[in-house]
């Protein structure tokens, strides 16, 4: 017979209202949870949006927006549907890697802050997920020191929009699993179709970026791509992009 005494507990994520997973939607939501090989405290999160189409932000049928907001569950700069799986400064759509003594993001983490632990970059190991529900550790891969920066291979599986269904492996940090743009190798015409372009991409003016159709794969014209993808891919991805066209970064680093 085991007891539990409640005295015990401890928060890791989710102390505050501003402090936990943001459930957004009735789906697209809390993973699961493994140990790395390193004994950090691995977590899978959904985007959190709309199940039911292509969703950038803004009140949908279904989901709490205006409460989370009005709340502070959210900050306006993270409303952006689906399109929250490519944004390191929310928790959703992401892998996440914890120290499960405290709940911080580990120091060897790609975007951790030391002066900011606890943010959502410090903690976001992968992005680019829509809803990886369940994950595994594979055996015999990774480090057994946090410091390395290698828990080892997390396989996941995410959950699909219409015929799709991905099984995938991340064991590298930083890594970017291309939603909502891509599901698996291809490109999702319905979310490349949209202007969504994230507030952080335009430190300066540098106009709105004008696309040809999904199937020219979505060349950018008119806007600086560098400045484009700080925000919309992260900004680990400056300087590891071509010569100016998204056909560049599908063969560079979605496609390595």
């Amino acid at each position: 017979r085991s007891t539990i005494d409640p005295k015990t507990r401890r928060t890791l994520l989710g102390g505050s209202i501003t402090d936990g997973l943001p459930i957004l939607h009735q789906s697209h939501a809390v993973g699961s949870l493994v140990f790395g090989t390193d004994g950090t405290l691995i977590a899978s999160m959904g985007d959190s949006a709309s199940y039911g189409g292509v969703d950038t932000g803004g009140q949908v049928d279904g989901g709490w927006i205006d409460q989370a907001l009005a709340d502070g569950i959210i900050t306006p700069d993270q409303d952006l549907g689906a399109f929250r799986a490519q944004y390191i400064d929310t928790l959703c759509g992401k892998l996440l890697r914890l120290d499960p003594e405290t709940g911080f993001g580990v120091p060897s983490n790609p975007w951790f802050e030391p002066k900011s632990p606890r943010s959502a970059r410090s903690r976001v190991w992968s992005l680019g997920l829509r809803n990886p529900f369940r994950i595994s550790l594979i055996p015999g891969t990774g480090n057994t020191d946090p410091a390395a920066g290698d828990p080892g291979s997390i396989a996941y599986g995410d959950v699909g929009a219409g015929s799709y269904e991905e099984i995938g492996v991340i064991d590298a940090p930083a890594l970017n699993n291309g939603w909502p743009l891509y599901q698996g190798h291809d490109i999702d015409a319905g979310f490349w179709a949209t202007d969504r372009v994230h507030p952080n991409a335009l430190g300066h003016d540098v106009g709105q970026p004008r696309k040809e159709t999904a199937a020219n794969k979505e060349h950018v014209v008119g806007v600086n791509l560098d400045e484009l993808l700080l925000g919309m891919f992260a900004p680990a991805l400056r300087g590891h992009v071509g010569d100016g066209t998204f056909e560049d970064l599908e063969q560079r680093v979605l496609h390595p």
